[in-house]
C-alpha cells in the first residue's frame, strides 16, 4: 500500500520489517505474496536512490513486530489521506467485543506467537488456541492474524498474564 501511495521510503522500511520477521520466524510467503513484495521493492527502488532504499530497508529490519505494525497501521501520512480521515478527529471506538482472555490472546498473535507458542504462553492446548484466534476473527469480522495483530496495536497496550 505504501508503494502504491507514493511512499517509497515507506514501503522500503516495511518491506525490511517483513523481511526480517520472515527470516527470524522461519515463515515464507505465498507466491501471491512474494510477488506483491516484489512490485512493492520495484517501486520503492525507483522512488528512491540505492542508498537510501538501503538505508530505509535497514531501519525497517531493526524494527520490532509491535514497532512495524504501528508503523504500517499509520501508512498514509496527513497530505496524503482521504477527505473523510483528515476531516476531524476519528469516532469513538464502538464496545469492545472480545472477552478478557480474547483480548490476551489478540495482543499475543499481535507479539507474533504462533498458535503452538500460545497455547504454551496460556498453557492450554493448542486446539484451544486456535479455536481462541478464530473466535477472535469472527466477532471483529476480521479474516488473518495480521489484520487481528493489527486491531490489537490499534487499540493499545494490553496486560497478557503471560510473557
Amino acid at each position: 500500500m505504501a508503494a502504491r501511495a507514493g511512499q517509497a521510503e515507506r514501503a522500503a522500511r516495511l518491506l525490511g520489517a517483513t523481511e526480517a520477521w520472515a527470516d527470524g520466524y522461519g515463515a515464507f510467503l505465498k507466491s501471491t505474496s512474494r510477488a506483491d513484495a516484489e512490485h512493492a521493492r520495484a517501486a520503492a527502488k525507483a522512488g528512491l536512490t540505492e542508498e537510501a532504499f538501503s538505508a530505509a530497508w535497514a531501519e525497517g529490519r531493526a524494527m520490532t513486530l509491535e514497532q512495524a505494525i504501528e508503523y504500517a497501521l499509520t501508512l498514509l501520512e496527513p497530505a496524503s489521506a482521504p477527505a473523510a480521515l483528515a476531516e476531524g478527529p476519528p469516532a469513538a471506538k464502538p464496545a469492545d467485543p472480545l472477552t478478557p482472555r480474547e483480548r490476551e490472546v489478540a495482543a499475543l498473535v499481535a507479539r507474533g506467537l504462533t498458535d503452538a507458542q500460545l497455547a504454551e504462553a496460556l498453557v492450554i492446548g493448542r486446539r484451544t488456541a486456535e479455536k481462541h484466534v478464530a473466535n477472535c476473527l469472527g466477532k471483529l469480522g476480521l479474516a488473518t492474524r495480521a489484520g487481528l495483530a493489527a486491531w490489537a496495536v490499534e487499540r493499545g497496550p494490553s496486560s497478557p498474564r503471560h510473557d
